[in-house]
C-alpha cells in the first residue's frame, strides 16, 4: 500500500507477470479512479493488477477466470482485495461477492477496513441498504440493483447455500486447506471466478 507521504522502494512491478491475450476493455481505469475517491492512491504494480485483472474479451467475458497476486506481507494485496469489492459493488454491479479468508479475524478487520471506506462517503454510503454482523459472518447489502459482499473464514463448509458468486476473493490463499480447497470446488464449480484475488 502506497502510504501517504512514503517512499517506495524496490521495483514497482511484478518480476513474473502473466496475462492472457484478446482483452478489449477493462473496468481497472474506472476501479481505479473509485478507490481513489476514498483516499487511496495506488502504486504502478496494483493499477496494473486491477486493470488486467478486469480486463474483457469481445464477448464480455473475463479475460482471465482466475488472478493471482504473490507478494511479501505488507505489500498491498488486501487493498486491491478492496478496489476489487468496491468495483463489483459500484461499478460492475455483480449480486453477490464473498471474501473469505483463513481465519474469521482476518475476514473481520476486511470487513471493518471496507466498511469503513464506504460508511465515509457520501456517494458510497448513500447507496447501502444495510450493513450486518454476526460471530460467523458480516455483510455490506446495497440496493438498485441489489448487490451484497459477505465476508467468510473458510472451513469444509465454505460455500453453502452461496450458488451465484462471482467473484470469490480468497485472501490468505496460502494457508488453504485440501479440504478447503475441495469444498469451494463443490460449492463454486460452476461459478466463473472470474478476477478472483488470491493472497
Amino acid at each position: 500500500m502506497n502510504s501517504q507521504g512514503a517512499a517506495l522502494l524496490g521495483s514497482q512491478l511484478p518480476t513474473y507477470r502473466t496475462v492472457p491475450s484478446g482483452a478489449v476493455s477493462s473496468w481497472g481505469p474506472e476501479a481505479i479512479d473509485l478507490i481513489g475517491t476514498v483516499g487511496i492512491k495506488l502504486d504502478d504494480g496494483q493499477q496494473d493488477i486491477l486493470n488486467d485483472g478486469l480486463s474483457e474479451k469481445r464477448d464480455g467475458q473475463w479475460l482471465a477466470s482466475e488472478v493471482a497476486d504473490d507478494e511479501p506481507r505488507q505489500n498491498g494485496k488486501t487493498l486491491l482485495l478492496e478496489a476489487r469489492a468496491l468495483a463489483g459493488l459500484y461499478l460492475i454491479k455483480e449480486p453477490l461477492i464473498v471474501w473469505t479468508a483463513h481465519q474469521f479475524k482476518t475476514a473481520h478487520l476486511s470487513f471493518l477496513s471496507l466498511k469503513e471506506r464506504i460508511t465515509g462517503y457520501d456517494h458510497l454510503r448513500k447507496r447501502v441498504k444495510a450493513i450486518r454482523s454476526s460471530t460467523h459472518a458480516h455483510e455490506i447489502e446495497l440496493f438498485n440493483p441489489y448487490r451484497m459482499c459477505t465476508f467468510l473464514a473458510r472451513s469444509g463448509g465454505s460455500g453453502r447455500g452461496f450458488a451465484q458468486v462471482a467473484p470469490l476473493l480468497l485472501d490468505e490463499s496460502y494457508a488453504m486447506t485440501p479440504e478447503e480447497m475441495a469444498a469451494l470446488g463443490r460449492f463454486f464449480r460452476k461459478i466463473a471466478m472470474a478476477s478472483s484475488l488470491f493472497r
